[in-house]
């Protein structure tokens, strides 16, 4: 979120929090009990490993000096220690399952924003975890340097990614994070970002973040400069919007939390055929501001995928039973409301950073009227339809085009026909 100094931005913090709060409280009482029983039942699996591995080493030595002393037995030192070496690692495997299956701690948000902080407390919460920054003017600073104190960006675009992700570090070993889901919000004044994004030389060099891919995985928020402030005006968020997103946000961290820790589960969706239709349009739409000078080709490239995750959290508040064991569907309607906000946070970044403008939809509809006008030049001329449609540049957009043109009265339509009547 990019606002200037003074535009609430504590409050908002606050509200945002309010609800994950609530929801840790919640599942700390329903894992409470079953977490610490499975911390016992871990810690006794892993006692055990130790002792049996303790007695396969002493067999091994044990083996190693009756071979060099030549020693006859009943049973061969090797044998005997080939046994309790397979009896250890199997301990080991079971103790290793237990301690995979104890609910992770409750800890989901956190500011640290270094990669190696950030992979460990993935890895203790199962993957999940939201990285809230009231001052990010830090991380931008660090990911834009390019001397030895940068920060690395990979893990960050890997979690947000949901791709695998590790840290190897001297002392600590290897942590691993199979499945990470990464949210964040991250606070800066207009100015850190302005000087973020702008070119580091006079020839126009792109500067290091924005060539790195993190920030074209960043959805932003841009808040204008307010008018001046008085001291009676009133400050309160709608008590309505707070109230249904604070329910909403901590019903579902609670269900998904509990899904992943209990069930080792994701709940899982699929867009319907009328969704596919609504971000067909959108693609299209996307692909013709990729190829305009200037713009951030990558992030609109990123930009459908990120209607389509809106699109799903959108569709999860409609479903009553979260179960795994059914795909449930992401509607058209989902999928309206994932693109309208992902479009507007693209174009909040352009106006942010002074970037070129963007074709609109709306512009390329009138583009996809003017070209259907002059195929029929003339009243009475007509067309059919699949001709108009099998234009490469205009034709994702034609059936609203037509439907524009009809209701200025300038053409109708009969059957694949589209006749010039105005």
């Amino acid at each position: 979120m990019v606002a200037p100094p003074s535009t609430r931005k504590s409050p908002i913090l606050k509200a945002v929090r309010a609800p994950i709060d609530s929801a840790v409280s919640t599942i700390n009482e329903e894992l409470g009990n079953a977490r610490r029983e499975a911390v016992i039942e871990a810690e006794g699996l892993e006692e055990a490993a130790v002792v049996a591995e303790k007695s396969a080493r002493a067999a091994v030595a044990q083996a190693a000096v009756a071979r060099v002393r030549g020693e006859p037995t009943i049973q061969s030192p090797e044998q005997s220690a080939e046994a309790l070496k397979n009896e250890a690692a199997r301990l080991r495997e079971i103790a290793d399952a237990a301690r995979a299956a104890v609910p992770p701690s409750v800890e989901p948000v956190f500011t640290d924003a270094t990669p190696e902080a950030m992979t460990e407390l993935l890895e203790r919460q199962g993957g999940r975890g939201f990285l809230i920054h009231p001052e990010a003017s830090e991380i931008l600073t660090q990911a834009t340097r390019t001397d030895t104190k940068s920060m690395e960006t990979a893990k960050f675009n890997s979690a947000y990614d949901e791709e695998f992700i590790s840290t190897h570090r001297i002392g600590r070993g290897i942590t691993e994070v199979p499945h990470p889901s990464l949210c964040s919000l991250l606070i800066v004044q207009p100015e850190p970002v302005r000087e973020a994004y702008a070119p580091k030389s006079a020839t126009g060099v792109k500067s290091r973040i924005t060539t790195n891919g993190w920030s074209d995985r960043q959805g932003f928020v841009l808040v204008p400069e307010s008018e001046p402030d008085t001291l009676d005006r009133d400050r309160s968020i709608d008590p309505r919007a707070k109230e249904a997103y604070t329910l909403a946000v901590s019903r579902e961290w609670v269900r998904t939390y509990l899904l992943a820790a209990v069930q080792r589960e994701r709940p899982r969706f699929r867009l319907t055929p009328e969704a596919f239709q609504v971000i067909a349009a959108h693609y299209d739409l996307v692909e013709r501001i990729k190829r305009q000078p200037g713009v951030r080709a990558e992030a609109w490239g990123k930009a459908v995928g990120r209607a389509v995750r809106l699109a799903r959290c959108f569709a999860q508040l409609d479903v009553v039973n979260l179960t795994p064991a059914v795909v449930h569907p992401v509607h058209a309607k989902h999928m309206a409301a994932g693109w309208a906000i992902a479009e507007w946070m693209l174009r909040s970044f352009d106006a942010a950073t002074g970037a070129p403008e963007t074709l609109t939809e709306a512009e390329l509809v009138d583009a996809a009227a003017v070209f259907v006008l002059e195929k029929i030049p003339a009243v009475g001329d007509s067309i059919m339809r699949p001709k108009l449609r099998s234009s490469k540049k205009h034709g994702p957009y034609i059936g609203t085009a037509i439907d524009l043109l009809c209701s200025r009265k300038q053409v109708d339509v009969r059957g694949q026909g589209i006749y010039r009547i105005g």
